[in-house]
């Protein structure tokens, strides 16, 4: 939940715990995360979808997550140790220093919490020792100190520490295979070959980095000119370092950190694994090349195997994964938010799950009567998802519409979309969506809602709302409600009228043969969302001073404190919980559940 909720919609209970709530599956996967695509076995893979570590079974279709602490801002990091039974993550904390997570493969359990020794923002990098017991992890901390710290993760002892004082663009830190003593940074105009080392007299000896290069230099050459903007690296099996550049050169590194042949690939070099025969780079373009380590001719120790082109020229690679054991799946995640199965023997390139949404959702909606819920998104596009069968059912995008809201008919055959002049009334069908001839301009659109039954609908522009017959689309009277633009529209349950909130002040009662009551609770405060109870005259507001109100005809008769700024609010049918949407400047989204009725 990286994102600020927009919208929340009442859930069938059987998906409710007693009293708790938990994520069951997540469509979309964050890419401001480098290296943060892993294999844990050949059929669970790893990577950050909102603000969740989600473990992906492909062959059950199923997720499992592994969230960070209250008051957590972002996960910035995740690794995993070089025997796939240790994974790690690391989050940032509000007014406080990141914090990594230790987790065991074997036990699903946290083994370790890390704390941070030094004054830093955020964790930039993350790597595994090499050892038998995989017990001590690298860590590189970003602002204001920037340092690299060797941590004894079982004990939290800061082992080794390595000040750089400077801020390094694409960092990457790691251990060499075949010898946990060796490890490497790279970054923007950054190479750092270094040892761990004991120093000291026998008795209190303790550990250090040693720097052997500071710079990347070739061995038995003259220097020969290459680019210094070090995007990523990885290690092939017999500890040759890899490094890619933003000019597309790979960087051959021998066990001694010296530079010693360079191989050329079309364009600018986003990520790179290692595999049996060599290594796979992601390329600009996007393309991927698989190439072959040859150690015995240094004069050309990489060969172009394959490459394998994608369509959208638009987009880049973020990271790949590479399926252990049977190497013939590569996982690439895209800067457009998805993830793309490819088939290195086949060619093949399919969705892992199904096609995410690449920019924030801008409306949701839940079908009565059908497991579907239909959502729209910046990147203009609609798509329905099957949240019992954890699929997308279709994807829809028109040149002609720019959708910002969406509501279901209960039917689940129709749809009403909203844009910035007009509304559309879309059928769905199998695969697709299409249009009717129910298109009505409105001006300044906002929100659309359907009554309980589907014959009625309701849509808003500015501070009038409009309701239709919607088998007939002929126009009831349009209700002058607010001074203000209507933020929310929520039917009563006989569908004989409706509350709704503005963005100033105003929660309004309205009934279809009447005129709206007007209700204002204070004129310094702001009305984000509303919800109706059920068989109840009360009405649920979330207010701008971190409160949640119960309100009547009678004004305020009840309030719960948050201490976070609700957006959104709904409640279970049997009225025993309610959930709030949270959305906080600069955090993630938050889904909190509360017991009703307020005490």
């Amino acid at each position: 939940y990286q994102r600020r909720v927009h919208g929340i919609q009442r859930i069938p209970q059987k998906m409710l715990s007693s009293y708790g709530i938990s994520p069951q599956f997540v469509f979309g996967v964050r890419t401001d995360i480098r290296e943060a695509l892993h294999f844990w076995d050949e059929r669970k893979v790893l990577y950050v979808a909102g603000h969740n570590v989600v473990e992906f079974n492909m062959e059950e279709n199923q997720q499992k997550f592994y969230s960070p602490m209250d008051g957590s801002v972002s996960i910035t990091a995740l690794t995993l140790s070089p025997k796939r039974v240790l994974m790690a993550f690391a989050e940032t904390q509000k007014a406080k220093s990141p914090i990594i997570h230790i987790y065991d493969n074997t036990q699903r359990k946290r083994r370790s919490l890390i704390p941070t020794t030094i004054q830093a923002n955020n964790v930039l990098s993350l790597a595994f020792a090499t050892t038998k017991d995989e017990r001590s992890i690298l860590v590189l901390y970003g602002a204001p100190e920037f340092a690299l710290i060797y941590w004894r993760w079982d004990s939290s002892a800061c082992e080794a520490t390595l000040h750089l004082n400077v801020n390094v663009g694409y960092p990457k830190c790691s251990f060499s295979p075949v010898d946990p003593g060796i490890c490497v940074l790279t970054g923007q105009k950054t190479y750092k070959f270094m040892k761990i080392e004991s120093r000291g007299d026998g008795k209190s000896d303790t550990l250090a980095f040693t720097e052997i290069h500071n710079a990347l230099q070739w061995k038995d050459k003259e220097i020969c000119p290459h680019s210094n903007e070090y995007l990523t690296h990885c290690w092939t099996n017999d500890a040759t370092l890899i490094i890619g550049t933003d000019q597309g050169e790979l960087l051959v590194v021998d066990s001694l950190g010296f530079l010693v042949a360079v191989k050329k690939l079309p364009s600018r070099i986003e990520s790179l694994v290692p595999f049996s025969q060599g290594i796979i780079a992601g390329c600009k373009g996007p393309i991927v090349y698989t190439l072959e380590f040859n150690k015995d001719n240094m004069a050309e120790p990489l060969k172009t195997l394959q490459s394998y082109p994608f369509r959208n020229q638009e987009n880049s690679i973020v990271c790949m994964g590479i399926k252990p054991n049977i190497e013939g799946t590569l996982l690439c995640i895209m800067s457009n938010k998805q993830i793309i199965k490819l088939g290195l023997a086949t060619k093949k390139k399919e969705k892992l799950i199904s096609g995410f949404h690449s920019k924030g959702i801008t409306g949701l909606d839940v079908c009565v009567r059908k497991p579907l819920i239909v959502t729209c998104s910046e990147d203009k596009t609609i798509r329905i998802w099957n949240y019992l069968e954890k699929r997308q059912e279709l994807k829809f995008r028109s040149a002609e519409i720019e959708p910002l809201s969406v509501a279901f008919h209960p039917s689940g055959l129709q749809i009403v979309v909203g844009c910035t002049d007009k509304f559309y009334v879309m059928n769905v069908f199998l695969r697709t969506l299409k249009a009717s001839q129910d298109t009505i301009s409105i001006k300044q659109f906002k929100e659309v809602s359907f009554s309980h039954g589907g014959h009625m609908l309701a849509v808003s522009h500015t501070n009038t709302l409009q309701v239709y017959n919607f088998y007939t689309m002929e126009m009831i009277p349009s209700l002058t409600i607010t001074p203000a633009k209507i933020q929310a529209i929520e039917w009563y349950d006989d569908d004989s009228g409706f509350v709704t909130s503005d963005q100033v002040n105003y929660v309004s009662l309205c009934q279809l043969d009447s005129q709206p009551v007007n209700m204002v609770i204070s004129n310094k405060l702001t009305v984000s969302s509303v919800l109706k109870v059920p068989d109840s005259p009360i009405v649920l507001a979330a207010y701008s001073d971190q409160t949640i109100k119960e309100v009547t005809k009678d004004g305020v008769t009840k309030k719960l404190d948050l201490g976070c700024n609700p957006s959104q609010v709904a409640i279970t049918r049997n009225q025993k919980l309610f959930f709030v949407g949270v959305g906080e400047a600069k955090m993630p989204g938050t889904v909190k559940y509360y017991k009703f009725p307020l005490t």
